[in-house]
């Protein structure tokens, strides 16, 4: 089955979850890669575990959308490396962002996906091809928008977004881990260790 959709279009592979793992004390990281006809050839174990395959979108750009409630953020990524234009989260720091508006007709079909899977938070994956066309990837619980201050992405207005719908988070067992959040700035994980 992998053969076979993979034969139809370049293919990337990426991991479910958490993208690192710590062994013997080193944090290793699992990154969107293209699959090769290499990976291809040994796929013992695979039907043991779980995979996500995409077909490979070409691209000019990217956006992580932001939904917090009824409010949208959305940043356009600009990668700038090669490793960086297959998994923007490569190049954190040599990526450029901006804010930007999504056409209508994406955030009227983001607000029927947040409505039907009965969501009010999720960080939404979208490639924009040089065509214009918005490719839309997957969404997760667990998007930021880059992370630390040292990180350009840092700029983006999620944590004060996330803080100002505070109200929809209320229904949620850890109201108190969100009122840290919304009581001061997140420290980088440089400065936290």
């Amino acid at each position: 089955m992998v053969r076979e959709f993979a034969s139809e279009a370049k293919t990337v592979t990426k991991m479910f979850g958490a993208i690192s793992i710590v062994e013997a004390g080193e944090r290793h990281f699992a990154h969107t890669m293209p699959l090769e006809a290499a990976d291809l050839a040994d796929l013992r174990g695979i039907e043991v575990t779980t995979h996500l395959f995409q077909q490979w979108a070409r691209k000019e750009f990217e956006a992580r959308m932001f939904v917090v409630g009824d409010e949208i953020t959305t940043a356009a990524i600009y990668s700038h490396t090669a490793s960086a234009y297959i998994d923007w989260r490569t190049g954190y720091d040599t990526n450029t962002y901006s804010l930007i508006d999504a056409p209508a007709d994406v955030i009227d079909a983001v607000r029927q996906l947040m409505a039907e899977l009965h969501l009010t938070y999720g960080a939404l994956d979208f490639v924009i091809g040089p065509d214009g066309e918005w490719t839309f990837l997957e969404s997760t619980r667990t998007g930021s928008s880059g992370g630390s201050k040292t990180r350009p992405a840092h700029r983006l207005p999620i944590n004060s977004l996330t803080c100002s719908r505070k109200e929809h988070h209320e229904q949620h067992r850890d109201t108190a881990r969100m009122d840290r959040l919304c009581a001061r700035p997140r420290r980088s994980a440089a400065r936290a260790r």
